[in-house]
């Protein structure tokens, strides 16, 4: 066990974490391996079993399965940082931006020290509007 998670759910989620990455070309994560955040919102049993059905509906291309399954891992773990990175990433690949930069200004709001949220802001920012739109992330 680890973080009261079995050690095989955990390796399971790293597998499909992976997977994801390399099969979507997207940047679908939680947080760095073994980080709090990840965790805090993996021992969440309702958040577990909303993410990884997440991952089962996406491979299936059942998109509007997938939206109510992000929909359900943030109100199981709506004050976890992990929780909003991985909603912003997932509705960013799928094209619902103001959903994403909304998840994303969560995670900020929920964990304003860390970097991660910032940089895909930016990102989905810089994707969107160009360089300048940018800017105000990083300056506060």
């Amino acid at each position: 066990m680890t973080d009261g998670v079995p050690v095989s759910e955990l390796a399971a989620y790293r597998k499909f974490r992976k997977s994801l990455y390399a099969d979507m070309d997207a940047y679908i994560v939680l947080a760095a391996p073994g980080s709090a955040a990840v965790s805090q919102a993996w021992s969440n049993p309702a958040f577990r079993q909303a993410y990884l059905q997440a991952v089962s509906d996406w491979r299936r291309g059942d998109w509007s399965a997938v939206e109510d399954d992000i929909h359900r891992a943030t109100e199981a773990a709506p004050n976890s940082e992990a929780a909003w990175m991985t909603a912003g990433s997932m509705y960013w690949w799928l094209r619902q931006t103001d959903k994403s930069e909304e998840a994303y200004r969560k995670a900020i709001a929920l964990a304003p020290h860390d970097i991660k949220p910032y940089g895909q802001l930016s990102a989905l920012l810089y994707a969107l509007h160009g360089n300048a739109a940018t800017l105000p992330v990083w300056s506060g």
